[in-house]
C-alpha cells in the first residue's frame, strides 16, 4: 500500500532561527529568503524524519506559502503540492490543476474587494499605532487569495491589537482569522486546506494508487481539519496544536 504524507511546512518540518531549539544540534538550511540567504532551518530530528523515516512516502506540502516561496524550500516534491492555504493545487509535474483553478477564480473575484479593504484597514492601524507589522495580499496565478500580517519585532501583542480591531469586519464579511505566532491571516471562507486535501485525495491519489495510507502533519489550529482527513496525525510537540491538546486545555474532554 502506498503512503502519502500531507504536511504543513513552516513550524512543522522547519522553522526560522528564532524558533529553533538552542541545544537542538546542528541546523541545516531548509528554505531561502528572496535574497538567497537561509530563512528557515531543519533541526536534526526534523531532517531525519523526512529523509529517513518518511523517505518511502509521497510527500505533499499543504502550505500557506505562495508558489514563489514554495519554490525556495529545499525539498523536492514529486507527487504534487497544495499552496496558498489550498488556493492552488499542483500536479506531479508542477502544473496547476485547471479545474481547481477555475473554481478558485470565480470565488476569488468576489472576495478580492473585501480583502483589499481588510488590507487598507490593517495599514491604517499599523500606521496610526506605529506598529512593526506589514500587511500583504497573497496572490498566485492571477488570483488574490488572502491577507497576511506579519510582526517583525517579536512584540506579538501588536497582532492581537490588529486582530481585535478587525474581528467585527472579518465576521461581517465571512473572513476566517488565523493567528499563529507572528502571522495573522484573514482568509475568505472558501479558502480551506482541508477542502484542497480532500480534492487531491479524490482526484490525484485514488485514481492512481487506489487505497492509500495517509498521514497528516501540521502545527496550527488551522491545520486540524485537514489532519482529520488522514489516517494518522503527526503534530510537533512544540506547536499551537500540541498546546491546545495539553491537559490544562482538556478539562471535561472525554
Amino acid at each position: 500500500m502506498a503512503t502519502a504524507v500531507f504536511m504543513d511546512l513552516d513550524d512543522t518540518v522547519f522553522q526560522t532561527m528564532r524558533k529553533c531549539r538552542k541545544d537542538g544540534g546542528p541546523l541545516k538550511a531548509a528554505a531561502m529568503a528572496a535574497d538567497g540567504s537561509p530563512s528557515s532551518y531543519f533541526e536534526p530530528g526534523q531532517y531525519h524524519l523526512l529523509e529517513r523515516v518518511l523517505s518511502a512516502a509521497m510527500l505533499i506540502p499543504v502550505t500557506a506559502r505562495d508558489l514563489e516561496a514554495l519554490g525556495r524550500v529545499r525539498l523536492t516534491f514529486k507527487h504534487g503540492a497544495i499552496a496558498d492555504y489550498g488556493g492552488v493545487i499542483l500536479d506531479r509535474d508542477g502544473r496547476p490543476d485547471q479545474s481547481w483553478h477555475d473554481r478558485m477564480a470565480t470565488l476569488c473575484a468576489d472576495a478580492r474587494p473585501i480583502l483589499m479593504e481588510a488590507r487598507d484597514r490593517a495599514d491604517g492601524l499599523i500606521s496610526a499605532g506605529r506598529l512593526a507589522c506589514r500587511a500583504r495580499l497573497i496572490s498566485d496565478l492571477g488570483l488574490c487569495f488572502y491577507l497576511v500580517i506579519k510582526n517583525y519585532n517579536s512584540r506579538l501583542e501588536e497582532l492581537d491589537e490588529i486582530k481585535a480591531a478587525l474581528t467585527d469586519f472579518a465576521g461581517n464579511n465571512s473572513l476566517q482569522i488565523n493567528l499563529n505566532d507572528n502571522n495573522l491571516s484573514f482568509l475568505p471562507g472558501f479558502l480551506n486546506k482541508a477542502r484542497a486535501v480532500a480534492y487531491f485525495m479524490e482526484t490525484r491519489l485514488k485514481p492512481r494508487h487506489g487505497r492509500v495510507l495517509t498521514i497528516g502533519m501540521g502545527d496550527s489550529l488551522g491545520d486540524f481539519k485537514f489532519l482529520k482527513l488522514c489516517d494518522f496525525m503527526l503534530i510537533p510537540s512544540r506547536s499551537q496544536l500540541a498546546d491546545d491538546f495539553s491537559p490544562q486545555n482538556s478539562c471535561g474532554r472525554q
